[in-house]
């Protein structure tokens, strides 16, 4: 705690997702427990947290997400972490268009061949436009629908 107020990243309110959250429970020590904020409500937070469970707050040893009320929250440790540009849903879908294309350059994994083949003879998959094979005698690709 007082690192992170050191640190300049120690915040008493205003949690958000991937805060540190420091528990203090009634009756302990000044600070119990730990978890890492995944959502917070008008008067609770819900976190990851580890060595915790049913039975015992603290130290149950077990890793659930736990939703416990904001007045047991001491405060949280909010890391410093480096701004990321925003990415709008049309430059997503372009990079995910240019992932995909650089897929069907890739032939798919020998390993999972025998897997792929029981899948679609069962239906439970189906070829697609993107999906080509490596077409052994000749060295290149072919595509689902025979051409090379």
């Amino acid at each position: 705690m007082r690192a992170a107020q050191a640190a300049g990243m120690w915040v008493t309110g205003g949690y958000r997702t991937g805060d540190i959250a420091i528990y203090d429970f009634p009756g302990g020590a000044e600070t119990d427990h730990t978890g890492i904020i995944e959502s917070v409500t008008a008067t609770n937070v819900i976190a990851i947290e580890g060595n915790t469970g049913a039975g015992n707050d603290a130290n149950g040893g077990e890793v659930q997400r736990r939703t416990r009320k904001l007045s047991l929250v001491k405060g949280a440790v909010r890391p410093k972490f480096e701004s990321e540009e925003e990415m709008t849903q049309d430059q997503f879908d372009a990079m995910m268009d240019k992932w995909l294309e650089s897929r069907t350059k890739t032939a798919p994994a020998t390993s999972s061949a025998e897997a792929r083949e029981w899948a679609e003879a069962n239906g439970l998959i189906t070829g697609c436009i993107f999906r080509q094979h490596l077409n052994t005698e000749s060295g290149g690709f072919e595509h689902q629908n025979g051409n090379t």
